[in-house]
C-alpha cells in the first residue's frame, strides 16, 4: 500500500506499523508529521519513507523507528520543536540529510541508533541543537559514501566506537 500525499498524526500515542507482501511494502511518499506533545509519542516499524525532495519523518514529539526505510528525501527524518528522531535497524538512502537534530528541548529521548545504514547521503547525521547529555551511540551502524557522516554542531556526545565507517571505492 503505497500513501501519497502529506500525512499528520495529531496530540496522541501512536503505532504505526507497515506490512509487506513480496516486494511491495508499506510506502509514505509525503511528509508524515508526528504532532504529539506532552510525553506523547510514536512508535513507527517497517515503513518505507520514499520521496523526491521535502522531509519524510518530521517529529514534534519522540518518534521512533525500527525497520524503516528513507529514500530521496531533502532531510529524512527531522527531529525539532520538541522532538526526538530515534533508528534502529534502518536505512538511509540518498537523502541530503538523512536524520536531522534541531530543537532545545524535547518531550523524550531515545539515543540508541543501533544497526542502522547511511548510504550516499549529503549528510548522514547533522546535529543541530540538541538538548540534554545522553550519548548518541551508533554501535553496528554503518556509514558509506555519505559526502559527511556526522556534523555534529552542537558538539552533543556521540560513541562511534562500535560503528562502521568504509569510504567509497573507486
Amino acid at each position: 500500500m503505497t500513501y501519497d500525499g502529506d500525512i499528520t498524526f495529531g496530540d496522541h500515542t501512536w503505532g504505526i506499523h507497515g506490512s509487506s507482501s513480496g516486494d511491495a511494502i508499506t510506502t509514505f511518499t509525503g511528509t508524515v508529521s508526528m504532532k504529539g506533545l506532552n510525553g506523547n509519542y510514536a512508535d513507527i516499524s517497517g515503513i518505507r519513507f520514499e520521496g523526491s525532495s521535502g522531509t519524510g519523518l518530521d517529529a514534534y514529539c519522540l518518534a521512533s523507528a525500527s525497520e524503516c526505510s528513507f529514500e530521496g528525501w531533502d532531510i529524512a527524518a527531522y527531529a525539532h520543536t520538541g522532538g526526538w528522531v530515534n533508528a534502529t535497524d534502518s536505512t538511509f538512502t540518498d537523502n541530503k540529510i538523512g536524520l536531522k537534530f534541531d530543537t532545545t528541548m524535547s518531550y523524550g529521548s531515545s539515543p540508541n541508533y543501533l544497526n542502522n545504514t547511511f548510504t550516499g547521503n549529503g549528510t548522514a547525521v547533522c546535529i543541530e541543537n540538541l538538548p540534554g547529555n545522553e550519548v548518541l551511540d551508533f554501535a553496528g551502524s554503518t556509514f558509506s559514501g555519505n559526502d559527511v557522516d556526522i556534523d555534529n554542531k552542537a558538539e552533543h556526545s556521540v560513541d562511534t566506537a562500535k560503528a562502521n565507517f568504509e569510504t567509497a571505492s573507486e
